[in-house]
């Protein structure tokens, strides 16, 4: 027991030590470049989706700058109450001050592997892409299943880290797949190298491109991609956290999506094709029976 309180204090004393990285410029920073780019689109159908559940106690975890709070407070009815938190208290101050007042609202810095919240507290969790940043996803979908009510639900959204989008890394001008091709820790060492010497051969603007800035800042981009999500990989986690699929909702990439239908439906849902060919993973989960 001893030991385990230990563990969990050094991991948490880790996790805020990093807090530091997101203060100063770089909330604003991410959330006028980033969230527009890549978060903003979804958004406001997490916020359509979460609120069909109707729920009245809301937590969200790793909320970041705010955009899926902006989007789904005005959702809410006049007695709920949402709970946004996460783990970088300068995020946290950056998103309360996008947000209008709101007294339905409470802000909280929070560690999603030790949420400080009671057993079944809320009627519906919101961890959008959160679990590949994670240090611990089984536990972290154990808290996840811990805090969440009897018919509650938790809304879970990723993508399989072999596709382009779960890769999380930047794409070169000359459409490759280089995580697949050389693998990840050699790609991730390539476009460190790219973004300081040759970042014109990056898609991506420098103002978008975490790579670019860390390099222009005199910094290595350090790889926070620390949960590999796989599909089946993933569902065993999910089970074994005591959750149950409601819905599953795997979206395929563009590319396959032009491909003749029984073709398509095949490199989705095959083991051996879909973590590199599904751009985008949902799911409504609920505790299990």
């Amino acid at each position: 027991m001893l030991v385990s309180r230990a563990i969990k204090r050094t991991r948490v004393t880790a996790m805020l030590e990093s807090d530091k990285i997101f203060a100063g410029s770089i909330p604003e920073n991410y959330d006028r470049y980033m969230v527009p780019l890549i978060f903003e689109p979804y958004a406001a159908d997490i916020a359509r989706r979460a609120a069909s559940f109707s729920p009245n106690a809301i937590l969200e975890t790793a909320a970041g700058s705010g955009v899926v709070t902006r989007a789904l407070a005005p959702r809410l009815p006049p007695g709920a109450s949402y709970v946004v938190t996460d783990l970088n208290q300068p995020m946290v101050d950056y998103a309360a001050s996008r947000q209008p007042p709101d007294t339905r609202i409470k802000w909280r810095q929070a560690d999603a592997l030790a949420l400080p919240f009671d057993n079944a507290a809320f009627d519906l969790v919101l961890p959008h892409a959160v679990i590949e940043h994670v240090a611990d996803a089984p536990l972290y979908l154990r808290e996840c299943a811990r805090v969440i009510a009897p018919g509650g639900h938790c809304y879970l959204s990723t993508a399989p880290y072999l596709s382009f989008a779960g890769a999380h890394l930047p794409r070169l001008k000359l459409q490759l797949p280089l995580h697949l091709m050389v693998g990840r820790r050699a790609a991730f060492a390539t476009f460190r190298f790219l973004a300081r010497h040759a970042a014109w051969t990056l898609k991506e603007p420098a103002n978008e491109n975490s790579f670019i800035k860390a390099a222009r800042r005199g910094q290595d981009k350090e790889d926070d991609l620390l949960e590999k999500v796989r599909v089946t990989r993933l569902r065993r986690q999910i089970a074994d956290a005591g959750l149950r699929i409601v819905r599953e909702e795997l979206h395929a990439t563009a590319t396959v999506r032009r491909m003749p239908g029984g073709l398509a439906r095949w490199l989705r849902d095959s083991p051996l094709t879909q973590d590199a060919l599904i751009s985008n993973m949902e799911y409504v989960l609920t505790r299990g029976v």
